[in-house]
């Protein structure tokens, strides 16, 4: 099922949050990894990443979820993105990014 989305008016960068140069590099990896699927134009999030998606979404809305990895993956690639959110999350604290004005605090 597809979904337009219609901005009516166009995001100011002061709207936006900052990302930490690091966090944009672990996003950009999971965009690699298959984050989304699709023709460019009309990317839609992998139907297998969306069940993880929905439940994190209640997760942040204060429900509780259960999550549960029946076959490993690649040793390799897990510690890789794990080391990647671990250096982007300290850097985001370095930077400072993560303050009572950002939106990002709880």
């Amino acid at each position: 099922m597809s979904k337009s989305l219609t901005v009516s008016q166009p995001v100011s960068n002061s709207a936006t949050p900052s990302v930490a140069p690091l966090g944009r590099d672990y996003l950009a990896r999971l965009v690699a990894l298959g984050l989304y699927e699709g023709p460019r134009g009309d990317l839609a999030l992998s139907p297998s990443l969306a069940p993880l998606v929905m439940a994190l979404h209640h997760l942040l809305a204060g429900g509780e979820v259960a999550v549960q990895v029946t076959t490993p993956g690649s040793a390799a690639v897990v510690e890789d993105l794990q080391r990647r959110l671990a250096c982007a999350t300290l850097e985001a604290n370095a930077l400072s990014l993560v303050d009572d004005d950002s939106g990002f605090a709880p």
